[in-house]
């Protein structure tokens, strides 16, 4: 198990990023709240990859 939770940090550190429909219907009213019930176990470093890093990887003019 341990090697389980392992891997999927390993994937979540390097390959997503944050997302959302908000404001529309099919989106939640609270993306960023839904995500961090999903990110408990996961460490600041993690998340801050997630919520913006990863994205500024990608577009690294958007850092401001």
């Amino acid at each position: 198990h341990k090697e389980y939770r392992r891997q999927r940090q390993m994937c979540i550190r390097d390959r997503y990023l944050f997302s959302s429909d908000y404001p529309h219907v099919e989106g939640t009213t609270d993306p960023i709240g839904r995500f961090e019930r999903f990110l408990t176990e996961y460490d600041e470093n993690i998340k801050n990859l997630f919520y913006s890093e990863n994205f500024l990887r990608l577009f690294p003019n958007a850092r401001i």
